[in-house]
Formats: C-alpha cells, structure tokens, sequence
C-alpha cells in the first residue's frame, strides 16, 4: 500500500486485513475464507498491487460488492484468486482515467509553460535585451554581408 506503507506495514497489513475481512463477509457464500486464507491474500495484494493505496482497494470492493466489478459471480465460494481478478479489472478499468488525467495535467503545465514565456517577452527588461540581442544580430549579419561584397569584389578583380 504506496501510501500507508511509507509510515508503517504492520499498520497496513493490519488495516487491509480488516478491508478483506469486510470484503469476504459482505458475502453470503458456502465457503468463506479463513484467517489464514485472508492474511495470505493481504500479502499477495501488498506484494503484486503496491502500487494502489487502500482507498483505491476500498473502492473496488465497494464496487465488487455493487455488481460493478466481477458481474456479481460468486458461485458458492471467494477465495484471494478470485479477490486479485477483481483487483485486476479495477486497474484496468482505472488505468484509461489516469492516463485522461496525466495527459490533461501536461497540457495544462504546457499552457503554463507557453503563457510564461509570453509574459516573459513581453517583460520590460527582457524585451529590451531581446531588442538588443536583435539590434546585434542585424549588425553582424550587415557586417557579414558586406564582408562577402568585398571578397566578392576582390575575386573578381583578381581574375
């Protein structure tokens, strides 16, 4: 758990053990999972899903428990394989808003970015050394032409 893990994993262990005991007893099924069976499927969650915190754990089962996730199949029995496939399909479900979200974030830090640099040039002090800058390019490149004038001139009055 990303981030409860962080301040303390005996905590966090402790608290999604108490999320899937939840989970498993919202169920009314012939074979309900054990003690054993539901920490051995914290481990398994911790270790494969770290990168999900408990809210996000919460919400998928909030949404299992719903019909949402899973289509509502127990058939008789909810062990910790049939807990990770829900899991899964959360991620995938998740997966295409957090990409909408990333890529809404980069478009606004990339206006944030232009809009900057377009107070920026507008700024006194840096248009007028970007006036100067400007002033001294024209003067290089007048220069520079008129140095190949000369050379020009001076080939033509070799040959």
């Amino acid at each position: 758990m990303s981030v409860v893990r962080a301040s303390n994993d005996k905590l966090c262990r402790a608290m999604l053990v108490l999320v899937l005991t939840d989970l498993v007893g919202y169920f009314n099924v012939g074979k309900q999972m054990n003690a054993g069976q539901v920490i051995a499927t914290a481990e398994i969650i911790e270790t494969e899903y770290w990168h999900l915190n408990l809210a996000d754990l919460k919400y998928c089962f909030v949404q299992v428990k719903a019909g949402k996730i899973g289509g509502g199949k127990m058939y008789d029995a909810i062990d910790g394989a049939k807990i990770c496939g829900w899991i899964d399909e959360y991620c995938d479900l998740r997966r295409p808003k957090l990409k909408e979200i990333a890529d809404q974030k980069k478009t606004e830090k990339l206006q944030e970015i232009i809009d900057f640099q377009e107070q920026a040039l507008t700024h006194p002090i840096v248009a007028g050394a970007y006036k100067k800058l400007l002033e001294k390019h024209e003067k290089q490149e007048e220069s520079f032409k008129a140095f190949c004038q000369e050379y020009n001139k001076s080939k033509k009055e070799k040959e």
